[in-house]
């Protein structure tokens, strides 16, 4: 948080920075919260665990509900099962299906160590194994390589920092209702792709049912003779293996998956570092390295990488966050923010184990390190995507560490308060028993105990005094786009204001004036204000560019161009801007008689276009992972390559670009006018008199323009100008 406060000073996205800044806050304020809750009762660990748990159920609920027909309405059925597919991911409740399928990990984790943990033994052993369903049937619709791989470190994870009799029991609570998961999730898959909604909740009961039986099975076993209980867990690993004797026997085990689950095996099964996926995560990492190198101390503040990464990108590809929560804090706060990172998941992990094996309620202990766990298979998740970049991730994770640290440290009871205030000669005296070192510890006790709920009341005023306004903002913002977009723009120019007024950072209010003024004078003028709050962002210089290419005030859309495209230098319509802006400033010109001028901006123009091409050329190896990574050679590259070329006097090499452009029945009647200029003037008189009959060509005989591309006085007549610039 501190890191965040810091970095405000150097911030290149104001507005984003504040965003993120305040939920930093809110976390950190959930994290004191809950510590000191659980410090004052730490018998509502186990509780608060299970909220946890009953949460992430809900989530859940609501990603399968498009399977069993809710939550769709029947006009939407079909759209809604043709983007999640007999064999699609799951898509209903996350943007991202990998952030879902780790999160559905990691609550199945904590549900299993609950139940373990927990002394009434059957229901919460049948509780936590029908939770354990739901969530991983979750799990596998999701899909996500990086979440499998992180599941065998998790299965291992949370029975590592249990103690020796709960082990075995954790592992089967979460293996035997994953592979139950797995065996229905087809039949409930293709249930609810057909729209068999009764079916489909036949095959989720049918598992459900299934695990709370293995869970009352498992409960009763953990109550047996440990003899009986060894005998049991002999047999069960027998019977696997001969079970799993028998598959690798008959065929592979990949080979099953695949014909289960054709798709999410196609997926799953090809991890490898060449793939596509992995080739972009490595070129992601690669450039938010580059944004650290040039910002190493102190980073560029919230959303640095969505500002910053297009202008170190190889080739293009559109990433609003880099697919790794270390390097995504490094690029805001610079180095100090990873290192404060992994401190913070150093001191998690040996708090929650500390806590685990230290002296207190059986129960309290026992449902530490389940909560640690969790939080760890998140943040292994988060090294190779952007799960910490979600607010409610943030928030679990700060709840969960805060819930560990009250049960870690329980703050005292009255009886021990008033054992530490009795006189020395009535205490037990020992290490830490001298009457000097109870005082210290009682006036340091009183101290933060005072300071604690101050500074806490200081906060949480600042952060409501930031956030009420900007989510007013957000919410007038929202409902200003919708007017807009229904024609209201009266409606929206006054929520717009409204909205500009409540967060005077944010740039999307004087865009959307922008857009509810096209043609005016105020439309540059707020898109001015919004590159002002927004400096970095592309974008409003591109539409910037365009509005002035509306007004054909050339120069001005030449320079937004031009910014543009420093800011994103891979980006190809940054470059068609910058390239119309130039090509129309130098006819422009040279119509005038400022030859000088028209050359100079003629020249780059081509400079450009060439730049262009080399692009194109440097991202030849790479165009197969992004659609849009090689930037494609459109007939406006050609028109205005050619226009250029001939305007500098070099007509052979213009001829083959205006030809192309001149196959474009857009472009059709400007290229082919400046093609036949282009071969007149090259002496190609065969190839100029098979134009010579169109009709765009013959009223050159009426306004003559040859002049512009050899230097004489020019006629400057409107029908010049239309000639030039015909549609």
């Amino acid at each position: 948080m501190a890191l965040y406060v810091v970095a405000t000073a150097v911030a290149v996205f104001p507005q984003g920075h504040v965003d993120v800044t305040l939920q930093h806050a809110a976390a950190l304020m959930a994290l004191w919260m809950v510590r000191e809750e659980v410090a004052r009762s730490p018998g509502r660990l186990a509780a608060l665990g299970w909220a946890v748990v009953a949460g992430g159920l809900a989530v859940a609920a609501v990603a399968l509900s498009p399977y069993a027909g809710r939550g769709v309405a029947d006009q939407e059925t079909l759209t809604a099962m043709a983007l999640i597919g007999a064999d699609g991911r799951l898509g209903a409740s996350f943007q991202y299906p990998n952030t879902a399928a780790i999160y559905f990990e990691a609550i199945a984790l904590l549900a299993a160590g609950l139940a373990v943990s927990s002394r009434r033994r059957v229901p919460a052993y049948a509780a936590a194994a029908a939770a354990v369903y739901i969530l991983s049937v979750a799990f596998v619709l999701a899909a996500s390589r990086g979440a499998v791989l992180v599941l065998a470190s998790a299965l291992l994870l949370l029975p590592a920092g249990l103690p020796a009799g709960r082990r075995m029991p954790a592992f089967l609570l979460l293996a035997g209702p994953l592979v139950a998961a797995a065996a229905t999730a087809r039949g409930f898959m293709e249930s609810g792709a057909w729209r068999d909604w009764t079916e489909a909740l036949k095959w989720l009961s049918l598992g459900t049912l299934a695990s709370v039986a293995g869970g009352v099975v498992l409960a009763a076993l953990m109550s047996a003779p440990p003899r009986l209980r060894g005998c049991f867990i002999v047999g069960m690993v027998a019977v696997g293996g001969l079970v799993s004797g028998v598959g690798f026997t008959a065929t592979s085990p990949a080979d099953l998956v695949r014909r289960h689950l054709p798709q999410h095996a196609a997926r799953l099964l090809d991890m490898d570092w060449r793939t596509r996926n992995a080739l972009l995560r490595f070129y992601y990492d690669r450039d938010a390295l580059k944004i650290l190198q040039d910002r190493p101390w102190l980073g560029g503040g919230g959303r640095a990488w969505e500002r910053l990464y297009h202008q170190h990108q190889t080739f293009w590809y559109a990433a609003s966050e880099t697919h790794n929560g270390f390097l995504q804090t490094a690029t805001e706060t610079g180095v100090p923010g990873p290192a404060a990172l992994l401190v913070f998941w150093a001191v998690l992990t040996y708090t929650g184990w500390k806590g685990a094996h230290a002296k207190g309620p059986e129960g309290t202990r026992a449902a530490v390190w389940p909560l640690a766990a969790a939080a760890l298979t998140i943040g292994l998740h988060s090294a190779v995507d952007f799960d910490l970049s979600y607010f409610f991730v943030q928030l679990l994770i700060w709840t969960l560490a805060g819930a560990i640290a009250g049960a870690s440290f329980p703050t005292p009871t009255v009886d021990q308060v008033a054992t530490d205030e009795a006189p020395a000669e009535q205490r037990q005296t020992g290490p830490n028993t001298s009457p000097r070192c109870g005082r210290s510890r009682r006036s340091g006790t009183a101290a933060l105990r005072g300071v604690h709920p101050a500074l806490a009341a200081a906060a949480g005023a600042v952060v409501l005094a930031v956030a009420l306004p900007h989510a007013a903002s957000a919410v007038a913002t929202h409902r200003a786009w919708k007017r807009l977009d229904a024609g209201d723009s009266a409606g929206a120019i006054s929520l717009f204001r409204l909205a500009a007024r409540l967060a005077p950072l944010d740039p999307q209010p004087h865009v959307g004036l922008a857009r509810a003024n096209p043609g005016k004078r105020e439309q540059i003028d707020h898109l001015a204000a919004a590159e002002a709050r927004d400096p970095y962002w592309f974008l409003w210089h591109e539409e910037e560019a365009t509005a002035h290419l509306a007004r054909q005030d050339w120069i001005a859309a030449a320079r937004s161009a031009e910014r543009a495209l420093r800011l994103a230098p891979t980006r190809a319509q940054a470059y068609y801007l910058a390239l119309g802006a130039y090509g129309e400033a130098a006819i422009e010109a040279v119509l005038t008689g400022d030859r000088s001028a028209g050359e100079r901006l003629a020249r780059r123009t081509v400079d450009i276009a060439e730049q262009l091409v080399r692009r194109r050329q440097a991202t030849e190896p790479v165009k197969h992972l992004w659609p849009d990574a090689q930037p494609a050679l459109t007939p406006v590259f050609h028109l205005r390559y050619g226009q250029a070329l001939a305007l500098l006097g070099d007509p052979r090499r213009a001829v083959p670009h205006l030809g192309e452009a001149a196959k474009s029945a857009a472009h059709r009647i400007q290229a082919e006018i400046w093609l036949y200029l282009a071969l007149e003037a090259a002496g190609q008189r065969d190839q100029a008199a098979e134009l010579k009959n169109r009709p765009w060509v013959r009223a050159l005989d009426i306004n003559p323009v040859r002049g512009a591309l050899r230097s004489v006085q020019v006629d400057r007549a409107a029908g010049t100008r239309y000639l030039l610039r015909a549609p």
